[in-house]
């Protein structure tokens, strides 16, 4: 999980999203709880959220695959905060797996606020790991992260791992790394690692032994 920059959100939004919301919720009783139901506005900002994120889980920060499995998490609960349900700060883009994990959880780091060098790559097993110490409430929030989305699962080491054997025979260029998988690119290029010149003696295997 690296830090993902903030977009600002388009031109038509207020239009299509925030508009038609608020009035929803302008029109409800004193006391009556939201039926999302018929009044998902948010929707509407998949594409958007797509093209402006380029189609990176935020949380996971690789390529959702495929892209239809994409959804708009709100990262303050639309339970909890219903106010903000149709608000593009409050969307994160993410793989419906991990929007089904994280659910209504509050002890999720907000990926526009992850500091810098927060989380590394064990890159010889695709493990995750933290890298760098901060506060304790700041860790404390960071291993939450990792154990409520399932961050360092096995089909996550794997799929981390695989990619990075993709770099390492030369099938995929850092650009196409950095494309698909940002959070590995970032670990590559901070641990300086690259694959062998063409016709060296060196295989996938020996690399990663030194890794």
């Amino acid at each position: 999980m690296i830090r993902i920059e903030r977009v600002d959100e388009p031109l038509d939004f207020d239009a299509k999203v925030r508009q038609p919301g608020l009035a929803y919720l302008n029109g409800l009783a004193a006391g009556e709880k939201p039926k999302w139901t018929g009044h998902s506005y948010w929707c509407k900002a998949k594409k958007d959220m797509l093209d402006a994120y380029g189609g990176i889980c935020a949380y996971a920060c690789c390529e959702i695959s495929p892209r239809g499995s994409a959804e708009i998490d709100h990262f303050r609960s639309k339970a909890r905060y219903y106010k903000e349900a149709y608000e593009w700060e409050n969307f994160r883009l993410c793989s419906s797996n991990i929007n089904k994990k994280k659910n209504n959880s509050q002890s999720v780091l907000d990926p526009f606020e992850v500091k810098d060098r927060t989380f590394g790559i064990e890159l010889a097993t695709g493990r995750m790991i933290r890298i760098k110490h901060y506060d304790a409430k700041y860790e404390s929030l960071c291993d939450s992260t990792i154990s409520v989305l399932g961050l360092d699962a096995e089909d996550y080491r794997k799929m981390r791992s695989d990619i990075l054997d993709d770099y390492l025979r030369g099938d995929i260029t850092i650009s196409k790394l950095k494309k698909s998988n940002p959070f590995v690119c970032s670990e590559v290029k901070r641990l300086q690692v690259k694959p062998p010149m063409e016709g060296a003696s060196v295989t996938v295997e020996m690399l990663r032994a030194e890794i």
